[in-house]
């Protein structure tokens, strides 16, 4: 009877694996938008002899990728590379800046490309940021930031931590249902 079950499983899956579509070709943007900034950027592309894919900026509003451009996996590294000095340009001053507003402080603070978090902290106050942050408004990423000092002081999502949110962002609970 377990054998049937686990046969008639592996032959769903199969089926899934042959119907389902196929994974998008990806391609370099044309522009890249970062609400949270109020900036954008058109893109352009060369390709060149150097075995590693960089990003330039080659004036306010335009980026350049080079390199080994026809390697999707280069571009796409190269830009993730890019979105997280972005971020610790535009976020670090921000965090800083809603630090000194609420009187939260924290030991130090780092930026990744986390899948399913848009921030943490630790025990020790070391304050973590989703460089994908850039791609939120700004009031999302204010809320962000709040929510992720706050727990400076309060670890847990308890009462306490809600109630000291509400003091430094009193619609938090709009701007907790919009970033979902």
């Amino acid at each position: 009877r377990g054998h049937a079950w686990i046969r008639a499983a592996l032959a769903r899956a199969e089926h899934q694996r042959r119907t389902a579509p196929p994974e998008p070709v990806w391609r370099i943007p044309l522009q890249i938008e970062l609400p949270a900034v109020g900036v954008s950027w058109h893109v352009s592309a060369r390709e060149t002899g150097g075995p590693q894919v960089t990003v330039h900026t080659t004036g306010l509003d335009r980026l350049e990728l080079a390199g080994r451009i026809c390697e999707a996996q280069g571009c796409r590294a190269a830009l993730a590379r890019w979105l997280v000095r972005q971020a610790h340009t535009h976020l670090l001053p921000q965090l800083q800046a809603v630090s000194r507003q609420t009187g939260l402080r924290y030991t130090r603070v780092s930026v990744r490309r986390q899948k399913t978090r848009w921030g943490s902290c630790s025990r020790a106050g070391a304050v973590s940021l989703n460089a994908r942050l850039l791609f939120l408004p700004p009031h999302l990423v204010a809320y962000v930031l709040v929510h992720e000092l706050c727990h400076t002081v309060e670890l847990s999502h308890a009462t306490a931590f809600w109630r000291l949110v509400q003091r430094h962002c009193p619609d938090y609970g709009r701007r907790r249902i919009e970033l979902r």
